[in-house]
């Protein structure tokens, strides 16, 4: 049976109750890694041209934070099925499964920048034509008497309408990511294994997020201290509960004392009291004022 939002933030609180150090460490520090090579460089390219400096930027940007997005699910992973501690090296080992979800990653890039493609017209006219007008004046006209404003907006209606279609495929496909670090899977496999599991789940999956909209606004009013001290830690562990609820209730196995070394750690986290696991109603957490989501 469902478990609600609620049960789930709960099996994330539990977990966290005397290991909050770790979700931190897992949650936190590889992000902060990544902010500090990622300005290292932009250090150094300031002293190149400056198309180049954008491009070697972002390319960089985007490499490491691929990365970092991969420690932390392969780590938190570990640690919702009951491991103790985050050792440095853990950060930094890799296989096969990280060129794996490096090509994920592209894949979704690729889908996502597709969206676009209505638009691409229109911005090779405006970088041959409308940039070289000579004044202001000219521009307007042009675009008065081209129709380039009556076309370039429908083409916006036809990309709004493609993110719309890309949203909807999104949530379905979000746990590919999970599925590769955790089964091993294939990138088009686990793209088909995550749709199986947000099958008659896409409401759930989506406003998932949004649930935590009380803690994130906190966050933000203490000038996103506790975004970075609790939220996200919190965030990121309930995710991972999210995902091994859904795999359970699709029928695997999934056990939380895979990762267990120490003996009296306790195991698969337990809900909190004041709320029965089972129940399937409501859907929104009404337990927790910071969690509650309308």
């Amino acid at each position: 049976m469902k478990r609600t939002y609620g049960d789930i933030k709960n099996q994330a609180k539990a977990r966290m109750t005397g290991s909050f150090g770790d979700a931190f460490i897992i949650a936190v520090i590889p992000g902060l890694i990544v902010y500090g090579i990622n300005l290292f460089i932009k250090i150094f390219t300031n002293f190149i041209d400056p198309t180049a400096k954008v491009i070697i930027d972002n390319v960089f940007d985007l490499i490491f934070t691929t990365l970092a997005s991969y420690v932390v699910i392969h780590l938190v992973l570990k640690y919702v099925r009951g491991k103790s501690g985050v050792r440095f090296d853990e950060m930094f080992s890799f296989d096969n499964r990280t060129l794996k979800f490096f090509g994920y990653q592209f894949v979704i890039s690729l889908i996502s920048l597709l969206c676009f493609i209505p638009l691409l017209p229109y911005f090779v006219e405006y970088l041959n034509d409308i940039q070289y007008l000579a004044n202001t004046e000219s521009i307007w006209n042009y675009l008065e008497t081209s129709g380039f404003i009556e076309d370039i907006a429908n083409a916006v209606y036809l990309s709004l309408g493609l993110l719309l279609v890309f949203s909807f495929i999104s949530v379905r496909i979000s746990f590919a990511s999970y599925l590769i670090i955790d089964k091993d899977m294939g990138i088009f496999e686990a793209m088909a294994k995550s749709w199986t599991l947000t099958k008659g789940n896409w409401f759930r999956v989506f406003f998932f997020g949004l649930s935590f909209i009380g803690w994130i606004l906190l966050g933000i009013l203490t000038c996103g201290i506790l975004l970075i001290v609790y939220v996200s830690p919190y965030m990121t562990v309930a995710k991972a509960y999210l995902y091994t609820n859904l795999l359970e209730e699709n029928g695997d196995n999934v056990d939380y004392n895979e990762f267990k070394t120490d003996q009296k750690q306790a195991l698969k986290p337990t809900v909190l009291s004041g709320s029965d696991p089972l129940d399937t109603t409501p859907i929104f957490d009404d337990k927790d004022e910071f969690d509650y989501y309308k």
